[in-house]
């Protein structure tokens, strides 16, 4: 028999585990990004809402006892700092708490893994934990089964099974899609999201279904990696003369005699925090999109476009939707920050058809200071980062609207 031992205080544990996360997409996000750390190249989600369940599997590295003992249970692990010579990713985790996200949603969760063939796993209970003081409680190896089908060539995984979910799932399956999908940007040959309702087929979920570019009419496109963008705004259905199209550049040279709205080309130095908080320069840039929409009606039609389920999830389509009229700042390949549009918007009318997503990686430099709040669900507004942000962001929608308002209105008719 294994044995399996908790390294936090139970009254942290307690705090952290509840009150961390609040909704189910983003507690799934947190454990999907483990198995992006763990070098899997598929992650399966079930969300099993007859037996208020989440299962996510990946083929991933595995790990054996000893390292669900040393890495899964020890909270607060820094993986960053034991990353593998040969992995080729940039972590997305950090803080080495993402895992509690689990105990948001329930206070039963299974660890199943397997590494080269080799087994281990335990079950956590919450409430056991934390209140009697005891410790995670040892699966059998017989009782520990993997379809091979998911797991690694090498023979590895890992399986996390979250039992009797406290929160609603049977309404909000299509929602948890809609905002899975707008949580990772990452390479589809490197890593691929499946998801399921109870025992349908997996369905894969694909950035390139959220088509906004086909329906948008204004677009600044900042980095290399976006000019394809820019080129399908160009080439879309909507009437030539009728669009505006810039590169990050372009805005630069038109916007050098706006002092209110001056932007710089990029790299540029900017001081930062390092991880010791002394100040250090720095190269700064981003890069993303940021533009309009011709319509919103269209942009509405994109979330009812993502099939992920059998007809009898219609009912669901109208209960929870996703607002697309946002700017969403990204790190890693992962969201950070849903939606900054209402710090910087000044709630004219064309701002409703705004749309973008800024990718900001040096938010998440192993060396500087981590300003990634503690649900991921945002950033130290007072980090020079991320003032820094804002003020290209507020600096592109001025520049965006102000276009997009003083060019001919028959298409909004």
């Amino acid at each position: 028999m294994g044995k399996y031992t908790i390294k936090l205080d139970r009254n942290v544990l307690k705090l952290l585990g509840t009150q961390l996360y609040g909704d189910v997409p983003s507690v799934i996000a947190e454990l999907v990004a483990n198995s992006y750390d763990a070098e899997a190249h598929n992650v399966w989600i079930t969300i099993n809402t007859k037996g208020s369940s989440i299962i996510i599997e990946d083929d991933g590295n595995g790990m054996t006892e000893e390292e669900i003992n040393s890495r899964f249970l020890n909270i607060g692990y820094d993986k960053r700092e034991t990353i593998s010579v040969t992995s080729h990713r940039k972590m997305m985790g950090r803080k080495g708490i993402g895992k509690l996200a689990a105990f948001s949603l329930t206070n039963c969760v299974k660890v199943l893994s397997c590494k080269k063939g080799k087994k281990a796993g335990c079950i956590l209970d919450f409430i056991k934990i934390t209140t009697d003081g005891g410790e995670p409680e040892d699966i059998p190896i017989e009782e520990i089964i993997f379809s091979n089908k998911h797991l690694s060539e090498m023979g590895s995984g890992t399986r996390l099974e979250l039992l009797n979910i406290k929160k609603r799932i049977t309404t909000s399956y299509r929602y948890i899609v809609n905002r899975l999908i707008r949580m990772f940007d990452v390479n589809d040959k490197e890593f691929l999201i499946h998801i399921r309702k109870n025992k349908e087929k997996f369905k894969t979920l694909h950035r390139d279904a959220l088509d906004y570019f086909s329906i948008m009419d204004t677009i600044v496109v900042i980095g290399d990696e976006f000019l394809e963008k820019k080129s399908i705004v160009d080439n879309n259905k909507i009437v030539k003369n009728l669009k505006l199209t810039y590169t990050y550049d372009d805005v630069v040279s038109l916007n050098q005699k706006n002092r209110r709205h001056k932007l710089l080309s990029f790299p540029y130095e900017l001081e930062v925090e390092d991880k010791s908080r002394k100040q250090v320069i720095r190269e700064f840039s981003i890069t993303g999109w940021i533009g309009t929409v011709s319509n919103l009606p269209e942009l509405n039609e994109i979330n009812k476009k993502l099939v992920v389920s059998n007809k009898s999830e219609d009912e669901e389509i109208n209960r929870i939707s996703v607002n697309d009229n946002r700017i969403s700042i990204f790190s890693r390949n992962k969201l950070g920050e849903y939606d900054i549009l209402p710090k910087i918007k000044t709630n004219t009318n064309r701002e409703a058809y705004v749309i973008g997503e800024l990718y900001a990686d040096i938010f998440e430099d192993d060396d500087l200071v981590d300003m990634a709040i503690s649900n991921r669900r945002g950033y130290e507004e007072q980090d020079s980062r991320y003032i820094e942000v804002i003020k290209i962001a507020k600096s592109l929608l001025n520049f965006v609207v102000k276009k997009r308002t003083n060019y001919p209105q028959e298409k909004y008719k």
